[in-house]
């Protein structure tokens, strides 16, 4: 019965959810570091610094080296997150192309697998749109010292905005009322 598979597939969905909200969150923390190393090395001025940095311009090409080097292994981490997430949308991608059904469905039951099945399509677009949107963040992260933009990237980051739980969680309520319906359906 191909409503069990796709119960199964979603729930396996909602694991690999946690997992990304494990990430995502991690990545939060992740970018506001960056952008906070980023600022900081955008706006920094040797002169607000004792004598010995003002004086010495080795000193002070060991500093701007050792803040850039921050920023460059924090940027690394915020990249290894964002290829963590690539994985986790590899493995949601997977259990949907695992799945099979009609698309011109004959019978009731037929048409209501259609319908679930859609309804899990979209949710998963909502990821791998979200997982693009992360990449552009990364991708623009550091062309701008404008602090308001920087902020809006991590809350864009931190939200999810393409992502739209409301609909996930009437979603996994159809799912499970679909399931125990199923005995109704032979």
């Amino acid at each position: 019965m191909m409503i069990n598979h796709l119960v199964k597939s979603f729930e396996n969905f909602k694991e690999l959810s946690s997992q990304w909200n494990t990430f995502r969150d991690k990545g939060t923390k992740i970018m506001s570091t960056l952008v906070n190393k980023h600022l900081k090395v955008s706006y920094i001025d040797l002169y607000d610094f004792s004598d010995s940095i003002k004086e010495n311009t080795s000193l002070q090409f060991k500093f701007k080296q050792s803040q850039f080097n921050d920023l460059i292994t924090c940027y690394e981490k915020l990249n290894s997150t964002i290829l963590e997430l690539k994985a986790i949308i590899e493995r949601i991608n997977e259990n949907l192309s695992s799945l099979s059904v009609c698309k011109k469905p004959k019978s009731y039951q037929e048409k209501i697998e259609l319908k679930l099945y859609e309804y899990y399509e979209d949710i998963i677009k909502m990821y791998n749109c979200s997982l693009e949107n992360k990449q552009q963040i990364i991708n623009n992260i550091m062309t701008t010292d404008d602090r308001d933009q920087l902020l809006i990237l991590i809350t864009c980051w931190s939200n999810d905005i393409h992502i739209n739980y409301k609909t996930i969680d009437l979603v996994e309520e159809i799912f499970k009322t679909e399931n125990s319906n199923c005995s109704l359906y032979k």
